[in-house]
């Protein structure tokens, strides 16, 4: 028989009654319920946690921001007050400048130089500002990093002062006249040092290449010249023209060291040299290297003598036993020195041919008066830029002098000379 011809019956459903599934509808709600209320718990757990400090730090930065901003306000009040004396054009118009002219870091702003501005910009501050000088240098807060503590900390700071300096810049217009003229005065001051440092340069780094020279020379013209508010800019091009100044030089002092063939240290402390130089010019140095003069002259002597202090190493062809014998002739004789230093694979330049000479050279001369040979020998003592070229200076025994300028000895002091200025090494 076929399982078609009695199909099994279907399983009737089991029987829910009414009250059943009202129950476990209201079990469902309960659950639902139960865990709305749960999250709302939760979430009100979590706002009392987070929102208080939240809205306390808002509340703190606000009151932070709003007072350093009236203290900025009040300070641009003073800065106005300073521009309305007539300083503007020239000198700092204001303590601002100067803030903005220090940050920059120029190499050509000495510590001294800085220090002295600083304190002349603090004491113009003082001076109008009295007791409120202070308030306007506080150091600004990050309000993002900053405790509510600290914030809430300096705005008391702050909000204390504000009646006193609001005070004080109401005043201002009738102070500000005496303290812009001191400001004016040490800004003056600072220009100048800002000149003397880039002729420093200019004569530490003549043997630069004349057109680096040139560019740094003009740069320097335009910082002296350059109004308060143009500054930093004017000293950010001044110092990129003096690095590529710096640059060419060390160059060539590089393929100077390349081409010395000697066994003399190359470099050396050239500032070291020329302190020894510039001492011992006039009261020589008797004790310890004695006195060549009855011999024929000290100049090579002397110079022999800023070559050590340079740095220099004795030989067997350049030595001397101090003030207790005889030198050998490369330490005594300009004929000898110049063999020697020819020896050492060093280049020189005449007369006309001066833009690689730096101080701390060695020239050897010839008196065109004397006849043939040479006769005399000096150190480069200082070099002096200018448009036209540089003007070469030396320190020397017999004649004794620290700033001999090159062109009054080759054609006043003596006629028809020559000179060799050796590059050291």
């Amino acid at each position: 028989m076929s399982v078609l011809e009695n199909p099994p019956r279907p399983t009737p459903e089991p029987l829910v009654r009414p009250r059943d599934r009202r129950r476990a509808q209201l079990r469902r709600r309960r659950i639902v319920a139960l865990i709305i209320a749960a999250a709302v718990v939760v979430g009100i757990v979590l706002v009392a946690v987070l929102v208080p400090p939240a809205i306390a730090r808002a509340v703190a930065v606000s009151r932070y921001d709003t007072a350093a901003a009236k203290v900025a306000e009040l300070r641009q009040g003073l800065d106005d007050a300073f521009a309305a004396a007539g300083v503007d054009g020239g000198p700092a118009a204001s303590v601002a400048q100067v803030d903005a002219v220090l940050a920059g870091g120029s190499p050509l702003v000495t510590s001294d130089a800085a220090d002295a501005l600083r304190a002349a910009a603090d004491d113009a501050s003082a001076a109008v500002a009295g007791d409120d000088a202070a308030l306007l240098t506080r150091p600004a807060l990050d309000t993002a990093t900053a405790s509510v503590a600290d914030l809430d900390a300096e705005s008391a700071v702050l909000e204390s002062g504000l009646a006193s300096l609001t005070a004080t810049v109401a005043a201002a217009p009738d102070q500000v006249a005496a303290a812009a003229a001191e400001l004016q005065t040490a800004w003056s001051d600072f220009r100048a040092s800002l000149q003397a440092e880039g002729a420093s340069l200019l004569s530490d780094y003549a043997d630069a290449e004349k057109s680096t020279e040139d560019a740094f020379a003009t740069a320097l013209a335009t910082v002296q010249d350059a109004s308060a508010g143009d500054l930093p800019a004017a000293l950010d091009a001044a110092t990129a023209a003096s690095q590529v100044m710096i640059a060419d030089a060390e160059d060539y002092r590089a393929k100077v060291v390349e081409s010395a063939t000697g066994a003399q240290p190359t470099g050396g402390d050239v500032s070291a040299q020329l302190e020894y130089l510039n001492t011992y010019w006039k009261d020589y140095n008797l004790a310890d290297w004695g006195d060549y003069n009855a011999y024929g002259g000290d100049c090579v002597n002397f110079t022999s003598q800023g070559l050590i202090a340079r740095g220099w190493k004795m030989d067997g062809t350049w030595s001397s036993p101090g003030a207790n014998g005889f030198a050998s002739k490369a330490w005594i004789s300009t004929t000898a020195m110049e063999a020697y230093l020819k020896s050492l694979g060093f280049v020189s330049h005449g007369a006309d041919d001066l833009d690689r000479v730096r101080p701390g050279d060695v020239g050897i001369f010839d008196w065109g008066e004397t006849g043939s040979g040479v006769d005399h020998t000096m150190t480069v003592s200082k070099v002096e830029y200018t448009a036209d070229g540089p003007i070469v200076y030396f320190v020397s025994h017999n004649e004794d002098g620290d700033a001999r300028e090159l062109q009054h000895v080759l054609y006043e002091q003596h006629t028809d000379s020559t000179v060799r200025i050796y590059s050291i090494a």
